[in-house]
């Protein structure tokens, strides 16, 4: 029988349990999204260590430590990582095979690159985002550049064909996300595309070809809340950052009926819309809201200033910002 790939490996073992296992206490945080505890790494008094199952990765923010199981071992253990494979699948039992995708590892692994860098969280820093819950909560990450993602997904099993067929490989071998702070897309509990932004002007913005005619954060939409719909994911990022966390965006003014299904099918309580401040932004929010009307929803657009969006209007005026979503969703 073949050995099993590392990928493999780790989603047949629990992180969580086995963190347990080596003696650290946890416990549920973020809704049960992560775990937190002491730091087995260094003297820890206030509970810096978070566990992410979901992502199979862990954290430290006193000491920095942080990686996936491998990382855990050998960090825990001192040795190197094929030891800590074995030692890995001493532990696997008869768990499903793994379900994750290429594009879930590559949104983990930049995740976990954005935590180790300051690049990414100085670019979003300056565009008004240093939450560590949305960070976390929306898995942004930072493409280190090179081939050192596309390494990490060969070494954790992935075919090389794999990751040509996903694009995530350009025409010389290197990552196609160089440059950009990541936020991955999901659809159904998965990941169907990433969107990478740019930290400069010197390489634009872009997404995977593929889907994404989805709704960004559909499951912040609550049944019976206003739900705020904009434009763009950096607008919806502004909006959960200043606390407006029932927010989704639609990705481009020109609305798709699955994002409209799926603002009809959360229930929300109203509509808010929250397009651009510029003719193409204004002509689309009326565009959409007797489509939502249409639906049942009761549906009312919230203006920005001219030439601005949600982001740029939190940056210039906080204050006139947040209160004018306040007042409109009285």
């Amino acid at each position: 029988m073949d050995e099993p790939s590392p990928s493999e490996i780790r989603e047949k073992v629990n992180l969580v349990e086995y963190v347990k296992s080596c003696g650290v206490a946890l416990a549920p945080a973020c809704g049960g999204r992560e775990y937190v505890g002491r730091c087995p790494f260094h003297e820890d008094e206030s509970a810096s260590f978070f566990v992410n199952p979901g992502k199979g990765l862990f954290h430290c923010f006193g000491c920095g430590a942080g990686g996936n199981l491998f990382s855990f071992i050998m960090r825990r253990q001192g040795v190197n990582f094929r030891q800590a494979m074995m030692i890995a699948m001493n532990t696997a039992g008869g768990l499903p095979p793994r379900t994750d995708s290429v594009l879930e590892r590559l949104a983990g692994y930049y995740h976990f690159c954005f935590e180790h860098s300051p690049r990414g969280r100085e670019y979003l820093a300056g565009r008004g985002i240093r939450s560590e819950n949305v960070i976390r909560n929306f898995c942004i990450g930072l493409a280190p550049g090179g081939d050192r993602a596309v390494r990490a997904l060969l070494d954790q099993g992935f075919d090389p064909g794999a990751l040509r067929q996903a694009h995530i490989v350009n025409r010389h071998g290197k990552d196609a996300f160089f440059g950009r702070v990541t936020v991955p897309l999901y659809h159904a509990g998965r990941v169907i595309n990433i969107y990478g932004r740019s930290l400069s002007a010197q390489y634009p913005h872009m997404y995977l070809p593929g889907p994404r005619g989805v709704l960004f954060n559909a499951v912040g939409i609550v049944p019976g809340e206003p739900a705020i719909i904009c434009e763009s994911i950096l607008d919806c990022l502004t909006l959960v950052e200043h606390g407006f966390e029932h927010s989704a965006a639609t990705f481009s003014a020109n609305v798709t009926d699955d994002s409209i299904h799926a603002i009809v099918s959360a229930h929300p309580g109203a509509v808010l819309i929250a397009f651009d401040g510029d003719t193409a932004g204004r002509h689309a929010s009326e565009a959409l809201a007797p489509r939502l009307k249409e639906k049942g929803l009761t549906v009312r657009i919230i203006p920005m200033p001219d030439g601005a969006d949600v982001n740029s209007f939190f940056l210039d005026d906080p204050v006139s910002a947040e209160q004018r979503f306040r007042e409109c969703l009285r």
